[in-house]
């Protein structure tokens, strides 16, 4: 059995050792500082998911959970499917 050598996280533990006040802009916006951009990957032009916590506001990436809906529009894959699982009844 191979053990792991290396275990990166995913998501900042919320006991992070470091934590950096903003101020809300005028328009409301809040910049999500460069130490934690660096450590979940966003970049300029990522979506985040904003939504209200027990504790707060929640900013999450959804760059790792991009949405498959609509990717086989127009390829005939359903058709397809339905072929299948006719001729599987047999």
């Amino acid at each position: 059995m191979t053990v792991p050598t290396k275990v990166i996280p995913s998501v900042i533990p919320f006991c992070y050792d470091y934590e950096m006040a903003q101020k809300v802009g005028p328009k409301g916006q809040v910049v999500i500082p460069k130490k934690f951009r660096d450590e979940l990957g966003i970049e300029p032009g990522d979506e985040v998911v904003v939504s209200l916590s027990e504790n707060g506001v929640l900013i999450q990436s959804v760059h790792t959970t991009k949405s498959l809906r609509g990717m086989f529009a127009g390829s005939g894959m359903l058709k397809m499917l339905m072929d299948d699982r006719r001729n599987e009844a047999r």
